[in-house]
């Protein structure tokens, strides 16, 4: 089937364009592509909370209400032949006005594509309610498409809720143009340099990352660059009191500022703890610029970057940390490593070869 109209509900980038989260993000991804394909979008954007007064909150209800009649609406008005629904559910309590909204759809016969993203789709199956895992697994039933972020999820859909319709791997990917052209050279003992970009939080590992560059420091020449947005002020006033020779804390930067830092770094480090971790596009990216990953085990990490890098215990600290930069530094691993990553975003996770098994997959016959 060929599709002619997308019917998109998801988180999108709002009025003034900031893209909000790893949600947001993969969302504009798919409706560009959906774009160059020439296939009409019609987006219904998921309301964002700016805070928590009263009369946001108000408005913020308003807006899901706006939301379901739009729903409503296009159901009754879209032709259904040659439209799809493409949805990524936040969960939570949003999967009742989630499956309310694409049963409404549903019912006029529209083709409907679940898209799993992010890191919390089986924790929250499992700790909530009996009645919570009736909607996600008739959201799923009623799909005809079905996609998931990470393998994990593949695997738990088919297995534990008995899915029975083909699902397709769709992880993020790595634009053509933000992987490195060429092989990186050797690596320069005397000049090391890690980084890290995201949000900066204690989750994501801001303090193991400042302890490994204290230990790497006494051994080694080396720079650690982290680069985001604070959660918390409190955390950034509290990190400047920590001076340490070569870590510099970076604002968010655009697109060029990143790509430099990461041609001249040589590790991403990323000891993230956090409970919603998914796939993180700052590991993709660093990767496909030939970077050595030193993860924790924690969201999609480990089926990432397979044998690319090291992946190391959520509960490990800073010298499990040190101790597996400095074994690859010392052993002359570092080169081998960052072929194999780039190698591994070309093949599996570079916008050509995730977006063509993406439009087969939907375009295939049933």
């Amino acid at each position: 089937m060929k599709y002619k109209r997308v019917i998109y509900l998801g988180v999108l980038p709002n009025n003034e364009g900031t893209l909000v989260g790893g949600y947001a993000t993969a969302n504009k991804r798919n409706v560009n592509e959906y774009k160059k394909r020439n296939i009409k979008i019609i987006a219904i954007a998921y309301p964002i909370l700016k805070d928590k007064s009263i009369s946001e909150v108000m408005i913020y209800l308003l807006q899901w209400n706006l939301y379901f009649f739009k729903c409503v609406y296009y159901s009754l008005f879209t032709p259904s032949k040659h439209t799809l629904v493409h949805i990524t559910p936040l969960y939570k309590y949003f999967i009742y006005v989630e499956y309310f909204c694409v049963l409404i759809l549903k019912l006029s016969n529209k083709t409907i594509l679940t898209d799993i993203r992010a890191g919390s789709f089986i924790d929250y199956y499992k700790k909530n309610t009996f009645i919570y895992r009736f909607f996600i697994k008739n959201l799923l039933r009623i799909s005809e498409h079905v996609t998931v972020e990470g393998l994990i999820y593949k695997e738990f859909i088919i297995k534990t809720l008995k899915h029975k319709r083909e699902l397709l791997y769709y992880p993020n990917y790595v634009e053509t143009q933000q992987i490195c052209k060429r092989e990186r050279g050797e690596l320069d003992k005397n000049s090391i340099q890690m980084i890290y970009f995201g949000r900066i939080n204690k989750e994501k590992g801001i303090y193991t990352i400042l302890k490994t560059h204290r230990l790497l420091k006494k051994h080694f020449k080396l720079k650690t660059i982290v680069i985001g947005s604070f959660d918390k002020p409190d955390l950034k006033i509290e990190l400047s009191k920590h001076n340490q020779e070569g870590f510099t804390l970076l604002p968010q930067q655009n697109r060029e500022a990143i790509n430099e830092a990461l041609e001249k770094s040589h590790f991403f480090i990323f000891p993230s703890t956090h409970a919603g971790e998914g796939q993180s596009n700052s590991l993709t990216e660093s990767m496909a610029c030939g970077l050595v990953p030193i993860v924790s085990d924690n969201g999609f990490n480990k089926s990432i970057i397979a044998n690319c890098g090291i992946v190391i215990s959520k509960k490990a600290s800073e010298f499990q940390y040190a101790k597996a930069i400095e074994h690859i530094i010392n052993e002359n691993l570092w080169s081998a490593f960052s072929k194999k990553a780039r190698e591994r975003i070309i093949k599996e996770y570079s916008n050509h070869t995730v977006c063509r098994n993406f439009f087969n997959y939907i375009n295939r016959k049933k």
